[in-house]
């Protein structure tokens, strides 16, 4: 998920929200930036809260109320962080409560280029660089075979959301081809569906 806001050039970083057992906690993660201006942002990772000036405008006359300072407060800050600290503040706890049998949600947000894919998918430099997904995946089979006495079955989708459209990415049918119209329904037992959404079932995490 991204919004470009007026201040794309002078903050990259992205808000993680997780929720699974537990109420939803936001997870300010910065990453390092060749023109992170530190003269409008700190990241005080100490206090988990994140200081934004920015200077008025003079050209508003010399009477000007405008708001210079703001103070946010948050869950955690991660400033330069790894992509295993970043799970394991982030995900962990709420993969380990979805084996359990709650529901969990892990949501990246921010603007472009902040850092989204590369925190939830990873990147290419090595098995370090992983990101939440394929970590969540590998927990949830490894927590899966901790319980042997459960009977648990895995099944994956993977859908992307763009214009207000929703095109399955685990079918056959390439994007291009899909119409986009998947909808989101309700089950009779009060879960929430994706409806033509395919899930396939995979027994193990190579799969």
């Amino acid at each position: 998920f991204g919004s470009r806001t007026q201040y794309a050039k002078v903050a990259a970083c992205i808000q993680l929200f997780a929720m699974g057992r537990s109420n939803v906690r936001v997870v300010v993660r910065a990453r390092p930036t060749a023109s992170h201006a530190g003269e409008n942002f700190t990241f005080n990772e100490g206090t988990d809260s994140i200081d934004m000036r920015l200077p008025k405008d003079t050209s508003a006359g010399i009477v000007n109320n405008q708001q210079e300072n703001w103070h946010f407060k948050v869950d955690k800050v991660l400033s330069n962080a790894s992509q295993e600290q970043v799970f394991d503040n982030c995900a962990m706890d709420v993969v380990r409560s979805v084996v359990e049998g709650y529901n969990g949600t892990i949501m990246a947000y921010g603007q472009t280029g902040a850092g989204k894919t590369h925190t939830m998918t990873g990147g290419h430099v090595g098995f370090a660089d992983r990101g939440i997904v394929p970590r969540a995946i590998s927990l949830i089979y490894s927590e899966a075979a901790a319980r042997p006495e459960t009977n648990i079955t895995i099944r994956l989708s993977y859908v992307e959301i763009y214009n207000e459209l929703m095109f399955d990415l685990l079918t056959d049918v390439g994007v291009t081809d899909q119409s986009g119209d998947l909808t989101i329904v309700e089950d009779g037992r009060g879960t929430i569906q994706v409806r033509g959404l395919s899930t396939p079932v995979a027994g193990t995490e190579e799969q």
